[in-house]
C-alpha cells in the first residue's frame, strides 16, 4: 500500500507471503476450535460477505468512471468480471486484462481463493494423517513446491513476473501456515527454534526496507526470496503459537492503532488505490513523486501522499461501518434463522450446545473482533 500511495517502496509482494502464512494458520486454528457442524458454512458466508460488499461498490464506481471518462470496452469488462468472480489473478495471467484502477485486486483474489481452499486442505490432512505427522507432511509439500519453482525459474520455464501474481506459486505459504496451525503444541515446542522469532521479525522488516520487488530481480533470486519470506513468517507464527515470545512480539503488535487498522484493513486495501488512480488520471499529481509537482496545476508530492493516506483511512472506516458490518449482520441473521428452522424440525433436545443460540460465530482472520458486540452476537475471536 505504501508503494501504491507514492512511497519509493516495492516490497509489497513480501507482504502477500506474510499474509498467506497467517491465513493458513488462522483458518487451521479456527477449524480446530470450531465444533459446530454449521461452522464451515458460516465461515465461508462471513468471508464472502466481508469481501463482497465493499468490492461490489468499488467495482461499480470503477465501471461508472470508465464509462464516463473513457470507454468500457471488452478488455475492461473482462477485468471487472475477473474482480467480481474474485479470480483477477487468472484473468491477468491468461487474458492480459490488467488495468491500473483495479490491478491491486489480484491480491484480493488470491486471498479469497486460499481462504476458501484452506478448510478443504485442513479437513483432508486431519483425516488422513496422525497429528504428529501433519506438520512434517505439509512442510514437505511446501518445500517441494518451493524447490520446483526455483528449478523452473532457473531453467527459464517460468516467467519471473508470473511468480508475483500466480496463485499456484503462492500455495507453499498457505501450506506452511496450515502446518503450524494443525501441529500440536508439543511438536512445535520440539521443532521450533523460538529464539529465532525476533531475528526473523527483523529479517522481514529488512526485506520490506530493501523494497524487494521480485519482478525486477534475477530468476534465481526470485525463487529464493519467496520461501525466505515464507520461512521467516513461519518461525514468527510458530513461536507465537507456543507462547515463546508472547510478551515481547505480541505486546509490540497488539495496540489500539494496529487493531483499528486490522478491523478496517479489507476496506482500506480495496479503496486505497482507486483514489490515487483518479488523481493520476485527472493530472493532479503522480504516484511515486514526493517532491514538488512538475506542473503548476499539480499538487506537491508529499501533500498528495498525505491526502491519499487520509482518504484511504476514511474510506476504510466507512466501508467497515456501512458495508462490511451490515454484511456480517446479514450472515448472522441468516444462520440464526437456519438454526431456528432446524431446531423446530428436530424438536427439543437435551444435548444442545449451551454456548450460543445454535450459532457458533466463526473466528476468522477476515471477521472483526468487535462484530459480536456490534451485532448482538457472541464475541468473535480474531
Amino acid at each position: 500500500m505504501a508503494s501504491n500511495l507514492g512511497l519509493p517502496l516495492s516490497g509489497g509482494y513480501v507482504a502477500v507471503d506474510v499474509l498467506l502464512v497467517t491465513i493458513g494458520f488462522d483458518v487451521a486454528r479456527s477449524i480446530e476450535r470450531g465444533t459446530d457442524r454449521h461452522w464451515l458454512k458460516q465461515f465461508w458466508l462471513c468471508t464472502l460477505g466481508r469481501i463482497a460488499a465493499p468490492l461490489a461498490v468499488a467495482l461499480a464506481m470503477v465501471a461508472l468512471y470508465w464509462s464516463w471518462h473513457d470507454q468500457l470496452d471488452e478488455p475492461k469488462i473482462r477485468a471487472i468480471l475477473g474482480a467480481v468472480t474474485m479470480t483477477p489473478n487468472f484473468f491477468t495471467i491468461f487474458g492480459g486484462a490488467d488495468f491500473p484502477a483495479i490491478s491491486h485486486l489480484w491480491v484480493v483474489g488470491i486471498v479469497m481463493q486460499f481462504t476458501l481452499l484452506a478448510p478443504v486442505l485442513v479437513a483432508g490432512f486431519r483425516r488422513s494423517l496422525r497429528p504428529d505427522r501433519r506438520a512434517s507432511a505439509l512442510l514437505g509439500v511446501a518445500a517441494g513446491l518451493a524447490l520446483s519453482r526455483l528449478g523452473f525459474l532457473i531453467l527459464g520455464i517460468a516467467e519471473p513476473a508470473s511468480v508475483a501474481t500466480n496463485t499456484l506459486t503462492r500455495l507453499d505459504g498457505l501450506l506452511v501456515g496450515v502446518a503450524i496451525g494443525l501441529a500440536p503444541t508439543a511438536v512445535l515446542r520440539r521443532r521450533t527454534p523460538v529464539a529465532f522469532a525476533s531475528p526473523a521479525f527483523a529479517g522481514l522488516m529488512l526485506l520490506f526496507a530493501l523494497g524487494v520487488d521480485r519482478a525486477d530481480m534475477p530468476a534465481a533470486a526470485i525463487g529464493i526470496m519467496v520461501p525466505l519470506a515464507v520461512g521467516l513468517t513461519g518461525l514468527i507464527v510458530a513461536a507465537e503459537a507456543i507462547g515463546g515470545q508472547q510478551q515481547a512480539l505480541s505486546a509490540t503488535l497488539d495496540n489500539l492503532a494496529l487493531r483499528w487498522l486490522g478491523e478496517r484493513a479489507v476496506g482500506i486495501y480495496i479503496w486505497h488505490y482507486l483514489f490515487g488512480f483518479a488523481i493520476d488520471r485527472d493530472g493532479l499529481g503522480s504516484a511515486g513523486d514526493l517532491g514538488a509537482g512538475s506542473d503548476p496545476g499539480q499538487w506537491p508530492g508529499f501533500s498528495l501522499f498525505v491526502v491519499r493516506i487520509v482518504f484511504s483511512l476514511a474510506a476504510g472506516a466507512a466501508s467497515y461501518r456501512f458495508l462490511e458490518l451490515p454484511a456480517l449482520d446479514a450472515v448472522a441473521r441468516l444462520m440464526r434463522r437456519s438454526a431456528e428452522r432446524e431446531a423446530a424440525d428436530q424438536g427439543p433436545t437435551d444435548d444442545a450446545d449451551p454456548r450460543s443460540d445454535g450459532v457458533l460465530v466463526a473466528p476468522s482472520l477476515l471477521t472483526s473482533s468487535k462484530w459480536g458486540s456490534t451485532s448482538g452476537m457472541a464475541e468473535a475471536g480474531s
